[in-house]
């Protein structure tokens, strides 16, 4: 899985409010990519993207 792959698919998760798949696919991206990946990934694409309640 390539970060874009996983940056695809969490956005897509997020839109069809999947929590289970967005869950499955953190998982999946800590296992293929490494923490520093998918936290970064979090940090600056996904997490702007939320509300102030969401990110808390």
């Amino acid at each position: 899985m390539t970060t874009v792959t996983l940056l695809t698919e969490l956005l897509l998760a997020l839109r069809d409010n999947n929590p289970d798949g967005f869950k499955h696919l953190l998982k999946l991206g800590l296992q293929e990519l490494g923490l520093d990946v998918v936290d970064e990934l979090t940090r600056d694409f996904l997490v702007p993207l939320l509300s102030e309640t969401e990110a808390d």
